[in-house]
């Protein structure tokens, strides 16, 4: 197709070799066919394709399929240099914000989600937040509009409030970049 002689590579299996010596041979004697236009273009060895044989016990498509662990995702679908990402989020009064991280083992949440398969990365980290809430409610109270709040209540949850936002901020972010990453994987 591509007239060209390629060079054969095949696995180290006796019928991948048999099939790629019987090939290698009718390549060459279609080249030295009286009147063949075979190979059309001569190359170096360097520039020559490469034809790879290899039987059904090897799955071709595995070295060509992109790696679906969140911290693969992250750092070859989104535009993370140096373990950092700025992305952009709708913070209070719908106001659109910006905001750099650092992925690496800094962040405790990384160190423990990088390994995670990309889909039940979105579901562990909903799950995990509600349970989070669950056992800060004096905080998590606080962060509600409207509702009678005793002095009692909102002094505990005052207490309690900044690390409960830093840890809530901490579930946003990531949950935030698990729904960018799969929008970018579905676009």
């Amino acid at each position: 197709t591509l007239g060209e002689m390629p060079l054969i590579r095949y696995a180290n299996r006796p019928v991948a070799q048999s099939v790629a010596q019987i090939l290698h041979r009718k390549l060459h004697d279609l080249s030295r066919l009286p009147g063949s236009s075979f190979p059309t273009r001569h190359l170096a060895d360097h520039e020559r394709p490469t034809l790879l044989l290899i039987d059904r016990s090897s799955d071709p498509l595995s070295p060509l399929l992109h790696e679906f662990t969140y911290s693969a995702m992250c750092h070859d679908v989104l535009s993370a240099s140096n373990d950092r990402y700025a992305y952009q989020y709708v913070g209070n009064n719908n106001v659109t914000q910006t905001k750099a991280v650092l992925l690496n083992d800094t962040e405790p949440l990384w160190a423990r989600l990088r390994n995670m398969h990309i889909a039940d990365l979105g579901t562990m980290l909903h799950a995990e937040f509600k349970e989070f809430v669950k056992q800060h409610p004096e905080a998590a109270g606080l962060t509600k509009q409207g509702g009678d709040k005793g002095i009692k209540t909102m002094t505990e949850g005052l207490r309690h409030l900044p690390k409960f936002k830093e840890q809530s901020e901490r579930y946003s972010m990531h949950m935030a970049l698990g729904q960018e990453l799969m929008r970018k994987y579905t676009d």
